[in-house]
């Protein structure tokens, strides 16, 4: 077998001539390829690390009795379920969030409402807070209670800027008006959905709510990248379930008030859990959308390969006859000859695919250079309004055996029909 790839690496350079515009092609749609799935999960990727941010992590614990919000009374028992089953490298968050419509912002005579005021710990949670492009400032310390964390959003509307200080507006759970005096620490970039919200100490937004200091409303887990988040989050519903009182897994915000509302009349806590994608329903009916169309151009460039490749080697095998007659008559088996134009096929894939992948990551390098912080519908996805590409292993090897794949099959009629050839019709060939 050695001998026939030494033919066929032969072969093919002497025809390189012959397989150039072959060879254009096949870089050109593992360009396209490159380009579209580096785009696709850039943008995924960016949009996952806002949510997990936004959300407290990829699987949340939330706890519901009577209240419209969540409040998890047994804090301790909920966290050593989830440190007893999360992944390595994972990080426990544990938060308290002010949902009212009435959180505010107020400076210098301006004021600006927030979705939401999330009230976070600052040591623990630095794994997440680091994932802030932070335009001004800096990430609050252990410790600084005084400290908040504002979007661009905000700081545009009010002026602000790292270091002033800053109104936060709320109403106790008793409806009595409230107020807190914080210093801006840091401002961050995202005029996504995702930026109508301020981070502070969640001490400081508990007395906001003229709570104990302490109460906790969710408590949630950010785990490493490669991390199974669906099988993590039966795993800490399972662990809660031995000494709580659970929900079924919640697959959609819509399905978590649902059931809330099935059980709120016993006034007991119950805890259920949420994953990320859960909380992305909506959105990810997007991505599953660009996810399909992708696929589908990924297919149809396959498709051109496959047919591009046959319609070249049956040409090739037809004008290659007597050659083909000459080595079988020499004693070349049939199945070396198959494996000779098999071979060549897999070098014009090699070949192919390589130009291809430089040229898709110059591609998407040109692209990430863009910016695109005008358009709004895809701020959620953008880091700092640029796309941010990513192109994992996996899927780099996958696109690799795709090429591979449509080559061979291109390739396999006409090694057959080579393979086919006899040496004495080959030899009368003029």
């Amino acid at each position: 077998m050695t001998n026939i790839l030494r033919i066929a690496w032969r072969n093919f350079w002497r025809n390189l001539g012959r397989y150039r515009l072959l060879m254009a092609a096949l870089a050109a749609a593992v360009m396209v390829q490159v380009t579209i799935m580096g785009s696709i999960l850039g943008l995924t990727d960016t949009l996952r690390m806002k949510a997990a941010r936004y959300f407290g992590g990829q699987v949340v614990v939330l706890g519901y009795g009577a209240e419209s919000y969540s409040n998890i009374r047994d804090a301790g028992q909920v966290e050593r379920a989830l440190r007893s089953v999360a992944a390595r490298g994972a990080v426990l968050v544990k938060r308290s969030h002010y949902y009212e419509k009435d959180a505010t912002l107020f400076f210098a005579g301006n004021f600006h409402g927030q979705r939401r005021l999330i009230g976070v710990d600052w040591q623990s949670e630095q794994p997440l807070l680091q994932t802030f492009d932070l335009v001004a400032g800096r990430l609050p310390t252990a410790g600084e209670e005084a400290a908040i964390l504002v979007s661009s959003v905000a700081a545009a509307a009010l002026g602000v800027r790292a270091g002033d200080e800053v109104i936060v507006s709320g109403t106790t759970e008793t409806g009595q008006k409230n107020t807190e005096s914080l210093i801006v620490a840091g401002i961050f970039n995202d005029p996504s959905i995702f930026g109508y919200t301020s981070y502070l100490s969640f001490r400081v937004v508990n007395r906001l709510l003229g709570v104990s200091p302490e109460r906790v409303t969710e408590v949630g887990l950010y785990l490493p990248r490669r991390a199974n988040f669906n099988r993590q989050a039966r795993n800490v519903l399972a662990a809660l379930a031995e000494a709580l009182p659970v929900y079924p897994l919640f697959t959609t915000q819509a399905e978590r008030d649902r059931l809330r509302k099935r059980y709120e009349s016993s006034g007991r806590i119950r805890y259920g859990v949420i994953t990320l994608d859960a909380n992305l329903a909506e959105i990810k009916s997007l991505l599953d959308s660009l996810a399909i169309l992708a696929g589908f151009l990924i297919l149809l460039f396959l498709s051109i390969v496959t047919i591009g490749v046959a319609n070249t080697y049956s040409m090739i095998v037809y004008e290659r006859t007597q050659e083909i007659g000459t080595m079988r008559a020499l004693g070349m088996p049939r199945a070396h000859a198959a494996w000779m134009f098999l071979f060549e096929a897999l070098l014009l894939a090699a070949c192919g695919t390589a130009l291809g992948f430089g040229g898709g990551i110059l591609v998407l390098s040109g692209i990430s250079l863009l910016d695109f912080s005008n358009r709004e519908a895809l701020l959620m996805f953008l880091s700092r309004g640029r796309l941010v590409w990513s192109l994992p292993p996996g899927w780099t090897i996958g696109i690799i055996a795709a090429m591979a794949a449509a080559s061979l099959a291109g390739c396999l009629r006409s090694a057959a029909r080579a393979a086919s050839v006899a040496p004495i019709v080959a030899l009368r060939k003029e």
